[in-house]
């Protein structure tokens, strides 16, 4: 009888806590049938809860982000600049070629009817080589095609006749500085024929170079004596200066402005 008692006070706890647990046990269960299903798009992973493309990189330039399926490609970016009004930039203008003045061509066989009027002539002597000289001549004229900052011109030719130079000077009636003349008449040059190849660091003379032809073919501005109004510019060629016919004339005709 003893024996039954002990075993009954064992037995009668451990009941007990068999009790407890299953009752816990049945409460979760019941919980988490009664709490509502989780949304379709947020199943718990990494993708449901990840940012958007290019979100982070907006978040870094304060900008919004980018949408993935407009604006990546090149052509859409031409096209949101062009929209925008954005200004695109120029080729680089090409370099005239040196081809005359005031109406004159260089390089072609010199005729009275070139010009208005031929005022005077003489004779010149020119270097055709080292040591070899010859005779050409120099005309006095007034051109066709003036200019306003110059009032005398003058036309060298070879033994042939050919147009080697073409020469404007301003030979003023009053000594006055015309120095910034001849810095806008340099500037006009750069514009039209390029960069000059030489220049003077005070402005008193400048070199402008054909580089399509293999000998010298340039403009040559002199300004020293500028500060009294004198100055001058020559359009020369060194393969006219040696050529014994002239080529043949090309279409492209001079400009109207004579510079």
């Amino acid at each position: 009888m003893r024996v039954k008692k002990i075993a009954l006070f064992v037995a009668l706890p451990v009941a007990m806590s068999l009790l407890t647990v299953a009752g816990i046990a049945a409460a979760e269960e019941a919980d988490e049938l009664s709490a509502p299903p989780p949304p379709a798009d947020a199943a718990g992973t990494e993708a449901s809860i990840a940012p958007p493309a290019g979100a982070e990189a907006a978040a870094d330039t304060g900008s919004e982000p980018v949408d993935e399926g407009t604006g990546t490609d090149e052509a859409s970016a031409e096209g949101a600049a062009d929209a925008s009004g954005a200004p695109e930039e120029e080729p680089a203008k090409e370099p005239a070629p040196v081809t005359g003045a005031f109406g004159i061509p260089l390089g072609e066989r010199f005729d009275p009817c070139m010009v208005k009027e031929v005022l005077a002539e003489e004779e010149l002597s020119y270097r055709k080589a080292k040591d070899v000289e010859a005779m050409g001549k120099r005309y006095r004229v007034e051109p066709r095609v003036p200019n306003p900052h110059f009032n005398q011109y003058r036309v060298s030719v070879n033994e042939h006749g050919i147009i080697y130079a073409v020469e404007g000077l301003h030979e003023p009636a009053e000594r006055a500085s015309a120095c910034e003349v001849t810095k806008r008449l340099a500037g006009l040059m750069e514009e039209k024929y390029g960069r000059p190849r030489g220049r003077d660091p005070f402005g008193s003379w400048y070199v402008f170079r054909d580089m399509s032809s293999d000998t010298y073919r340039g403009i040559r501005l002199y300004a020293p004596k500028c500060r009294n109004g004198r100055f001058s510019i020559v359009y020369s060629d060194d393969a006219a200066k040696l050529a014994e016919t002239p080529p043949e004339p090309d279409a492209e005709t001079l400009d109207s402005a004579g510079l």
